[in-house]
């Protein structure tokens, strides 16, 4: 099913350069031997976490019965970088620790980070800045010039000179919203004109920051 529809809806232009939507269309069996030639196929483990992936696409972005979805490029995920944890030893550091609301047992209420290393470590201003922690946190480095790198990174705005300009930046940060949500929810046309305000607010927030 996953092959399926990547064959017949699923198109990245640097392999259909210079081709029209009409090329792309009638020819699923190129598309393949297209997608081959940066896939493994016939590898069953890659095309069950394509299937996935796709799955969660359509649930959470677009509909793909709907034209075509055309991408840009397909790079490789370099996993020798990262930190590789089991999910018992990522429990037992309690790097996060959902709580939940009573009332999610009835349906109704929310959960929230509860203690955890992540709540520790939390000093972000912003929502992105936020996710990018959780990122962080989620898949850490393994190398050591990666994580020299990310500390130095770091050190800039923990070092005591810098601190003036830490608080500008960090009044200007609480003004910036999730970016990629607010753009997901113009491309699905439910945007209202809060969404339209909070893009507003942050763009100029980020011209001030830059």
């Amino acid at each position: 099913s996953a092959v399926s529809t990547m064959c017949n809806r699923l198109f990245v232009r640097s392999l259909w350069s210079g081709r029209s939507s009409s090329d792309m269309a009638a020819s699923p069996q190129m598309n393949y031997l297209r997608l081959a030639t940066i896939l493994d196929l016939d590898n069953e483990q890659l095309k069950q976490s394509m299937g996935a992936l796709l799955e969660y696409m359509q649930t959470n972005m677009f509909a793909m019965h709907e034209g075509f979805i055309s991408i840009s490029a397909m790079r490789p995920l370099p996993l020798d970088q990262y930190l590789r944890l089991d999910n018992q030893s990522f429990r037992g550091l309690e790097i996060f620790h959902e709580d939940y609301h009573p009332d999610v047992v009835r349906g109704h209420g929310r959960s929230k980070e509860g203690f955890s290393l992540f709540t520790l470590f939390d000093r972000t201003k912003s929502v992105p800045g936020r996710q990018t922690l959780r990122d962080w946190m989620t898949r850490p480095y393994c190398t050591r010039e990666l994580i020299s790198q990310r500390q130095d990174g770091v050190g800039i705005a923990a070092s005591p000179a810098n601190r003036e300009w830490v608080q500008v930046v960090g009044k200007l940060m609480k003004r910036v919203h999730s970016i990629p949500s607010l753009l997901l929810r113009l491309k699905r046309v439910i945007a209202t004109h809060i969404d339209w305000c909070k893009l507003q607010q942050s763009l100029k927030a980020g011209i001030d920051i830059l």
